[in-house]
């Protein structure tokens, strides 16, 4: 019972954290400078107006207003992913790892989705993540996350260097994370659903008149997506292929 209570508060210290991140980052850069402060009224906030999901309750003692509704909204479906992830994974550490993995993909495609910037604090210290999980508790094996994080940075590298930018370079970085993450075997399987899922929805954009030829498009979202579903699906396509 203990450890569900442990990783219900993981999930919503995440979010919170996460909810931080995204308003913070695309105006400050940092964290941590300013304050935690009102929405409203930009006063400082005490200290259990900040915690997860019970902060929201008590109202600023400024303005007397509560905070955006998204935040408890966001730190519960967090908190519960959690819980699910510990129930439908063999291992609680590997539902630990999937649960830090989440955190770092989804947040960086929605300020992708945001701003159109991919922050390389997120994709390094993710990536570093990552490999520390392969090398501490062999999830993936480290023989798999080194060279998954090297060959994804390297693909859209070389992919960047043949478009003549037309791929952004915070693209490499994400891929590194998800490579380190998954490894190189589950990493294929990613890019695979990824550019399968972003040509459709590019070819539909183009197709309803939305978007121009050269628009710009993230592709992390569609990263994100294919990682989920290789994480759901397995190595889909190695077995597609009856690869070893």
């Amino acid at each position: 019972m203990l450890l569900y209570v442990l990783f219900f508060l993981c999930g919503a210290c995440l979010a919170s954290f996460s909810s931080l991140c995204l308003f913070r980052l695309p105006d400050s850069g940092s964290i941590f400078l300013p304050g935690s402060f009102c929405d409203h009224c930009r006063s400082r906030l005490n200290v259990y107006q900040l915690l997860p999901l019970l902060g929201w309750i008590f109202r600023c003692r400024k303005c007397g207003k509560r905070g955006r509704i998204i935040y408890p909204v966001a730190e519960l479906l967090s908190a519960a992913t959690a819980v699910f992830l510990l129930l439908a994974l063999p291992a609680p550490l590997q539902g630990f790892k999937t649960a830090i993995f989440l955190f770092f993909i989804v947040l960086t495609a929605l300020l992708d989705i945001k701003t159109g910037d991919v922050f390389p604090l997120l994709s390094i210290s993710g990536t570093i993540a990552g490999l520390l999980f392969a090398l501490i508790a062999d999830m993936p094996p480290i023989q798999e996350a080194v060279p998954g994080a090297a060959s994804g940075w390297l693909f859209f590298f070389l992919l960047r260097l043949l478009t003549g930018g037309g791929v952004g370079a915070g693209d490499a970085d994400f891929a590194a994370l998800c490579g380190a993450f998954l490894g190189w075997k589950m990493l294929c399987c990613a890019l695979t659903t990824s550019f399968l899922i972003g040509g459709s929805w590019g070819m539909f954009m183009l197709l309803s008149g939305k978007k121009r030829g050269k628009s710009r498009v993230p592709f992390t979202p569609f990263l994100t997506l294919g990682a989920v579903g290789s994480l759901l699906s397995g190595n889909w396509l190695f077995k597609l292929f009856n690869w070893t």
